[in-house]
């Protein structure tokens, strides 16, 4: 581990050592807002241990920078390649032309996180666990075609790619600035309401503190943009209703039977859109048994 305040190109051999170079070369104290140099992230920490297990996990990349996360996403199998017989085998293997390593892997994730209602921290060990296992299939599918007299470079360097297609995902941040980047994470949007003061006591002594009230609240415009925008729903959605005509909103009900719909049930990734109502007069224009909102 190196400094996390200056250049010094020292190596840390544990956190205890990092620890007291922060605090009695840099001055950086329990308390005090210290903000994480890795390029792209800029959260700030309140406790110096807390910044250097979270400066932790970028130590498997030299710099983390905004949109820099799996450059190759797509590689080809070449050629030659895509169908070949093994030696002395009865079948041949066939592999596909073109794969999106990191669109499966978003897939993945982002299907764990909604289905299963899991929180970032549940996520990152079921990620830990699923990219533990490509690990160990792939280094097993590496040595059965070397046994087998198959070394071709490129299927070499492709089965690294798969064995490292999660780790975009192997932290917090790493999961949110992903789902960001693809309009999947939806960011509030806060108002300030106004300012008011409290009193702190410290060390015997009353101080009157500043305080901000804000209200938070997710767009729905916003939300419904990145809904429509995903997987060409626009088109299922108007497929759809040409073929039902007459009962547009027969099977499209609101409750859990979103659940069994269509268009929710083809799409790994996605949300339920709840809207709530209060206060509100307004005409109904559906029949009663025909009343409800588009889920998905």
């Amino acid at each position: 581990m190196k400094c996390l305040k200056c250049d010094n190109s020292c190596e840390y051999s544990n956190i205890r050592e990092l620890v007291k170079r922060l605090k009695f070369v840099h001055n950086v104290q329990n308390g005090d807002k210290t903000k994480c140099i890795a390029d792209g992230c800029g959260q700030y920490f309140n406790r110096v241990y807390n910044l250097i297990l979270h400066h932790e996990n970028f130590q498997d990349d030299d710099a983390i920078t905004i949109n820099s996360y799996a450059p190759d996403n797509n590689f080809v199998i070449p050629n030659e390649i895509v169908n070949f017989t093994v030696e002395n085998s009865e079948s041949s293997v066939e592999l596909q032309d073109n794969i999106n390593i990191n669109g499966l892997a978003f897939d993945f994730c982002s299907e764990i996180m909604n289905k299963n209602n899991m929180t970032y921290t549940s996520a990152l060990s079921v990620v830990g666990l699923t990219s533990d296992l490509l690990k160990n299939a792939t280094n097993f599918l590496g040595q059965s075609l070397q046994s087998s007299g198959i070394n071709i470079p490129s299927v070499n360097n492709d089965l690294e790619k798969v064995k490292n297609m999660l780790k975009p995902f192997n932290s917090v941040f790493k999961f949110k600035h992903q789902f960001e980047k693809s309009e999947f994470l939806i960011k509030p949007v806060e108002i300030e309401l106004g300012n008011r003061f409290e009193q702190r006591f410290v060390k015997g002594s009353v101080y009157q503190v500043q305080v901000k009230d804000t209200y938070q609240y997710v767009p729905i415009v916003t939300v419904l943009k990145a809904l429509f925008n995903r997987h060409n729903i626009i088109n299922e959605v108007l497929n759809y209703k040409n073929l039902v005509r007459q009962q547009d909103l027969s099977n499209i009900q609101d409750g859990q039977y979103y659940k069994a719909h269509k268009i929710f049930s083809s799409d790994n990734s996605a949300i339920a859109l709840e809207f709530d109502i209060d206060d509100v007069d307004f005409n109904n224009p559906c029949p009663q048994t025909g009343s409800g909102i588009f889920y998905n």
